[in-house]
């Protein structure tokens, strides 16, 4: 199998799973937060990211290390393993105190504090799966990730449209996750006790101490990314109210769903780079544009569409109640673009062992979104957070593609990067001219508008369709 066509598959793999679920979970939601209403809904999404917010001591870069192990030397990566877990597992557990700590210090009304103290367990499971996942994206078998993903959200959604239906609120659906997610943790045990590796228990102070140093590159950028994710939740709850939680995570959560595509590709491609950049580095450049192309090929139609629709997307999926929503959602579509292409490049800069450069991007998006979100919050609530992540991400885009091109490699704009700008194009006035129409007719007008159009522009050469259409269907090219 060719390097492409590995990534293809590694690609399919991982998007399968998020295509299907990203739609369903959606519909999910939005009942979910129906049922519950705005002020639960809000002391949910606020448990969930104040406990991710102190996922960074767990993170710490070990999911990357790991894959960067295992794609280069799997002999040697193997006995890392078990030494990985042990610290994650004390990591684990500092974590969920200072949550119960820096929660009580803020002096959280009773019933969030009740929702945290469940939802925050979730990150003694939550290390040994994230752990598991580093081996099989090293190994680039990303089939054992889609078979997690889907059981997980599988359990998860049944789990919790049930819990509603009973009458459950944040409560109930805070211990669903936690028991889900246990139940992950074994399956992903399993998975990589019988097809990668034995759990080799060893006290060599020295490979925990090569570990810690290992993973200090990539922990500086995951901590920074986490609290760029979820610092702006926080901050809303305490600046606001749980009701601006929730407006802001419903619109969040549709855009973040979208990322699916991303993180499933840039998933597949990075352990490619990874062995690409010291084997042949011209064929890693030439990987990074293409990559870089195909993201900005799938997000500037998902930002143009979707501003175009926001009012109608919030209405269909969570009803008139959070229609304060629809204005979020539009800025936060505008931000997809510039989400997908500084994803590929940040993943470029650490696979081509550029991970202190990533390390400063992090930084800078990070500084700007905790600045912007301080000033834009108090006055303009949940629209002030969406505009503060429009601006990190322009911010950083910027700084990325001066950082990847001087350190890695050329960014090639051609012809086609303005061909899918006239595609867009010509997608927004076709849902212009049908403003009022079913959302439903509106969305397969602008997929078939904006897919005619591309054929029309010849935006794809003839054989890079067939090249496309092999990898996906896995079949050998000629």
């Amino acid at each position: 199998m060719t390097k492409r066509q590995s990534v293809g598959r590694n690609a399919f793999f991982l998007m399968l799973n998020p295509v299907f679920w990203g739609v369903a979970g959606v519909v999910i939601t939005g009942y979910v937060a129906r049922m519950i209403g705005t002020s639960e809904y809000g002391k949910l999404s606020f448990a969930l990211a104040f406990i991710n917010l102190f996922t960074l001591f767990t993170n710490l870069g070990f999911n990357n290390y790991m894959m960067k192990e295992f794609a280069s030397d799997v002999d040697s990566a193997e006995i890392l393993f078990v030494p990985t877990l042990i610290i994650r597992g004390l990591l684990a557990v500092i974590t969920y105190m200072l949550g119960i700590l820096f929660i009580n210090i803020f002096e959280y009304p009773e019933s969030t504090k009740a929702v945290y103290y469940a939802a925050g367990l979730i990150v003694l499971p939550n290390y040994l799966t994230d752990s598991a996942e580093g081996v099989f994206k090293g190994q680039e078998s990303m089939q054992f990730i889609a078979k997690l993903h889907f059981v997980n959200n599988l359990l998860t959604n049944l789990f919790r449209c049930l819990l509603v239906y009973l009458g459950y609120k944040a409560l109930g659906l805070a211990w669903n996750r936690v028991v889900v997610n246990s139940l992950t943790m074994l399956l992903a045990g399993y998975f990589t006790y019988k097809h990668f590796l034995r759990f080799k228990v060893t006290f060599q102070w020295a490979l925990y101490k090569k570990i810690i140093l290992g993973t200090l590159p990539f922990a500086f950028s995951t901590s920074f990314l986490i609290i760029y994710n979820r610092l702006d939740i926080i901050m809303l709850s305490y600046f606001i109210s749980d009701e601006s939680v929730a407006f802001y995570r419903a619109a969040f959560v549709l855009t973040e769903k979208l990322t699916i595509f991303t993180v499933a590709f840039v998933g597949a491609i990075y352990p490619a780079i990874a062995r690409l950049v010291s084997q042949d580095k011209e064929k890693a450049i030439a990987l990074y544009n293409r990559g870089f192309f195909y993201l900005y090929f799938i997000s500037v139609p998902m930002a143009v569409g979707g501003f175009l629709l926001s009012d109608q997307i919030i209405l269909l999926v969570f009803g008139k109640g959070y229609m304060e929503a629809a204005m979020v959602l539009k800025v936060l579509f505008l931000a997809v673009p510039f989400s997908y292409t500084t994803n590929i490049m940040g993943n470029v800069l650490m696979a081509s062992g550029q991970a202190t450069l990533f390390t400063y991007t992090m930084t800078v998006l990070c500084v700007t979104n905790v600045v912007a979100n301080a000033i834009l919050i108090p006055r303009y609530a949940h629209t002030g957070a969406a505009f503060a992540t429009l601006l990190a991400q322009v911010l950083v885009f910027l700084f990325l593609v001066y950082l990847t091109t001087k350190k890695f490699g050329k960014l090639s704009i051609s012809l086609r990067y303005a061909k899918v700008i006239a595609a867009a194009g010509g997608m927004a006035a076709a849902l212009l001219l049908l403003r009022g129409q079913n959302i439903f007719v509106l969305i397969t007008t602008g997929v078939v508008v904006y897919c005619l159009l591309v054929l029309i522009l010849m935006i794809f050469p003839r054989d890079e369709i067939v090249e496309i259409k092999n990898m996906v269907l896995r079949r050998k090219t000629p």
